[in-house]
C-alpha cells in the first residue's frame, strides 16, 4: 500500500513573509491638532471642494407689517342724543361703537360723521375711512 506521506508544515525561508510592526502613534499625530479631541468628530464628515453658502443677514429686507383691511361690516347706525352709534359685525360677533371707543384693542374710532366714520389701526397708526351711506 502506498500511503500519502506527510510533509512538515514548517515554511521554508524563501516563502515566509515578514510583517513590520510599527510603534503606536497618538491621535494628535495621526489626525492633527484640530481633530485630536473627541469633541470635534471630523473623521467621517463630508468633504467637498465647493464652499458652503451661508445666507447673509445683512442683505435681507426688513419685514414690513402690512395694514390689514378693515375686518368689520357696517350693519347700521343710530343717533343717540348728540352722538351716533355704529353697529358692526365680524363673523358671528356684533359690536356697537361710539366716537373715541377702542374696538378689540386693534382699532380706535376717532370720528363718526353723518355719512362716514374714521377708524385708526393702532399698531401702525393708519386711518381707515369707512363709508356709512344713508342708513337710518
Amino acid at each position: 500500500r502506498n500511503l500519502p506521506t506527510m510533509r512538515s508544515s514548517t515554511p521554508t525561508p524563501a516563502k515566509s513573509m515578514v510583517a513590520a510592526i510599527h510603534s503606536l502613534k497618538s491621535r494628535h499625530d495621526l489626525l492633527g491638532p484640530e481633530n485630536a479631541s473627541y469633541g470635534h468628530p471630523q473623521l467621517f464628515t463630508a468633504r467637498s471642494w465647493i464652499e458652503p453658502v451661508v445666507p447673509s443677514l445683512a442683505n435681507k429686507d426688513p419685514v414690513v407689517e402690512q395694514v390689514p383691511d378693515f375686518p368689520y361690516t357696517v350693519v347700521g347706525r343710530k343717533k343717540v342724543g348728540d352722538s351716533i352709534e355704529v353697529f358692526l359685525t365680524r363673523e358671528e360677533e356684533n359690536f356697537v361703537v361710539r366716537e373715541g371707543q377702542i374696538l378689540e384693542s386693534d382699532y380706535t374710532v376717532t370720528h363718526i360723521g353723518a355719512t362716514s366714520m374714521t377708524v385708526v389701526y393702532t399698531r401702525l397708526n393708519h386711518a381707515h375711512e369707512i363709508q356709512l351711506g344713508d342708513m337710518e
